[in-house]
């Protein structure tokens, strides 16, 4: 019986023991894949998350339905889908941005994203995707909003932090851009989730569309600045140079019919920015990301009514062919510019 009990408490501490050293091997393995994954977020500042000239093989490769290149590429565990494009119209209802007169931005965004839309509808290349339509926001993204709330703040404060992180360190430098109003805490959160969202569901290109405005102006009067510009992710995060490339295409297409911003702060164009949530604050977006302001609101292009419908749809026709432009690039043609919207065409060129 006596040594009953002592090989009982023999068995008993051996269990508790080994139990201990599990736990440490335990916790030291989580340690080790918390900073791995610290590690790997990080490390996207220093590597490119998308590569644009593997996205225009995969788009010819699909464009052309060439089999065999797609089943080459899906061995090498390279995607063989259609480009995946996330529209997605600048404000929404409850938080509609610029406005003169009547003219209001939410409303000219879903517009102009629209007529985009249904500009890639025979393209079996592409995936296209809006954000929202004149119903309000997708179905599925709004559920994602309400059931991933902590988890998109979870996401925001992790970025935020090892960007912080690594600007503390040296190895990131903060770049003061263009002053930005500050968008509401529940918008701001909504744009996180698209990126957090954009980001699980491996889309290529997020296509913001925004009108411009200024800080001061009377909502009734005409500011002082006019003309288009394109803001993308700035040059040290992951999808800058991605972004970059994609955004000179459209930009290019853009001016042979409006003129660029001038806003001395926008007089190149195209610009970079770390501070938009949009295009990837804290570098929280993997795929190409631009937000294009398409003029300012009080522009009379905007606010002519018997014109207005046709400038949208001119202006979504230029973007769409810059995209286009951007995956053929070797076939550009300036005849594009004149197929569609001639009368609008020729308004925007004569103002």
């Amino acid at each position: 019986m006596k040594d009953y009990k002592i090989n009982t408490l023999f068995i008993l501490f051996s269990s508790l023991f080994l139990l201990g050293i599990a736990s440490f091997v335990s916790e030291g393995i989580s340690y080790r894949i918390s900073e791995r994954a610290q590690e790997l977020v990080a490390g996207t500042f220093f590597t490119k998350s998308v590569d644009y000239d593997d996205l225009r093989d995969r788009y010819e490769a699909v464009s052309e339905k060439d089999y065999s290149e797609l089943r080459s590429r899906r061995r090498k565990g390279l995607s063989n889908e259609p480009i995946k494009v996330l529209i997605v119209p600048g404000h929404d209802n409850e938080n509609q941005g610029a406005k003169y007169k009547d003219t209001v931005e939410a409303e000219l965004t879903q517009q102009l994203a629209k007529d985009l839309f249904y500009l890639f509808k025979d393209e079996e290349a592409f995936s296209v995707k809006l954000s929202r339509d004149e119903d309000g926001y997708d179905e599925k993204l709004l559920k994602y909003f309400e059931r991933q709330e902590s988890e998109i703040r979870d996401f925001k404060n992790k970025y935020q932090q090892e960007m912080n992180k690594l600007v503390q360190e040296g190895k990131v430098d903060l770049v003061n851009g263009l002053f930005h109003n500050s968008a509401p805490s529940d918008v701001a959160m909504r744009l996180y989730g698209i990126n957090k969202w954009v980001n699980e569901n491996e889309y290529d290109i997020v296509l913001h569309i925004h009108f411009n405005d200024y800080s001061g102006r009377q909502i009734d009067s005409i500011g002082e600045y006019n003309g288009f510009s394109i803001y993308v992710p700035e040059k040290q995060f992951s999808n800058a140079e991605a972004s970059r490339e994609f955004s000179e295409f459209i930009f290019d297409q853009l001016s042979t019919v409006i003129d660029k911003s001038n806003l001395p702060g926008e007089k190149d164009g195209i610009i970079e920015d770390q501070e938009l949530i949009a295009i990837g604050a804290y570098n929280t977006v993997d795929a190409i990301s631009i937000l294009v302001e398409y003029g300012y609101i009080y522009e009379y292009i905007f606010n002519e009514p018997e014109m207005r419908d046709d400038v949208l749809e001119e202006l979504a026709f230029q973007t769409f062919t810059g995209i286009k432009n951007f995956f053929n690039e070797e076939d550009i043609s300036n005849e594009s510019t004149l197929k569609k919207g001639t009368s609008a065409y020729k308004f925007l060129k004569s103002k």
